[in-house]
C-alpha cells in the first residue's frame, strides 16, 4: 500500500477505536457520577 495511505488507514483506525471506547465507557453511565464527570464542562 501507498505509505501515506497506510498512515491514513491507521491514523483513522486510532481515531475510531478511541471514539468507540469513549461510547462504550459512557453508555450505561446514565445519571450516575461516573470516572469521566471530571472531564465533562459545566454548564
Amino acid at each position: 500500500m501507498n505509505p501515506n495511505t497506510d498512515k491514513l488507514v491507521r491514523r483513522t483506525t486510532m481515531v475510531a477505536t478511541v471514539t468507540a471506547g469513549y461510547f462504550l465507557i459512557t453508555a450505561d453511565c446514565g445519571p450516575e457520577p461516573n470516572v469521566l464527570d471530571p472531564l465533562v464542562l459545566p454548564g
